[in-house]
């Protein structure tokens, strides 16, 4: 779990600047996989999430864990909503901004 951190931070620095919006969020679902296989998490997915030429689209839902972010990320990448105190911790804050989430 801890080199999966470290690698995505150096992702998120070395990587992610360089990439097209595309790339970016077909990296972070990568990762999101990875993590979850390391964690030996399934996913099931029921029905179907919207696709990139479907337009925008917002899904609102609460989820129970940390690990759904990474489930529905695994999925279909998302940009997701947190509190701006989420922002100011230590790595995860910065990954989490990386990622896209947008802090209020």
């Amino acid at each position: 779990m801890l080199l999966h951190v470290v690698r995505a931070v150096a992702i998120a620095a070395f990587v992610l600047p360089f990439l097209s919006n595309a790339q970016r969020r077909a990296r972070v679902r990568r990762a999101s996989r990875q993590l979850l296989q390391i964690l030996a998490v399934r996913v099931k997915v029921s029905g179907e999430p919207p696709r990139a030429g479907d337009g925008a689209a917002m899904i609102v839902g609460n989820h129970v864990s940390w690990l759904d972010i990474f489930a529905i990320n695994s999925v279909h990448t998302m940009r997701f909503v947190a509190k701006a105190e989420i922002r100011r911790w230590p790595v995860i804050g910065w990954l989490c901004a990386q990622g896209g989430t947008l802090f209020i």
